[in-house]
């Protein structure tokens, strides 16, 4: 685990809210107890978090994906977003160009609730939209 990641985790895990999920105050939190009392949309950020600080560690972060994939809210586009940043990023670092426009396109468009802002939606695309000409038939 890099240094910065590291850092970033042991403050999360400094501030996080142990009387409120019922975690005794003298007990040690682990990125485990973060994760289990995390929302769907805080999981979401922590997937999305620990891919951008160390976006070569697939493996950890395809897990930390399906750990997420597991909650309820997968039909909310504010969820499913960095969800498909995983996936394109996975792409990427494979080598696999021609899944990453198609996977983040799935992702943004197909939850039913779209609670994001256009033009948040829009940015990230705009990016996004490099890799369609790379896209698998």
């Amino acid at each position: 685990m890099g240094c910065r990641r590291t850092d970033d985790i042991l403050r999360l895990l400094s501030n996080f809210p142990k009387a409120k999920h019922g975690i005794l105050e003298n007990k040690v939190v682990t990125v485990d107890d973060l994760y289990s009392n995390a929302s769907c949309e805080q999981m979401a950020v922590l997937v999305y978090l620990h891919a951008m600080a160390d976006y070569n560690d697939v493996k950890n972060n395809y897990a930390f994906m399906e750990l997420a994939m597991q909650t309820p809210l997968i039909n909310k586009q504010s969820f499913m977003l960095p969800m498909g940043l995983i996936i394109a990023q996975t792409a990427l670092v494979s080598n696999d160009w021609g899944n990453i426009y198609p996977a983040m396109n799935y992702y943004v468009n197909s939850p039913e609730i779209k609670d994001m802002r256009p033009k948040a939606i829009e940015l990230v695309m705009e990016y996004i939209n490099e890799y369609k000409e790379y896209a698998n038939e």
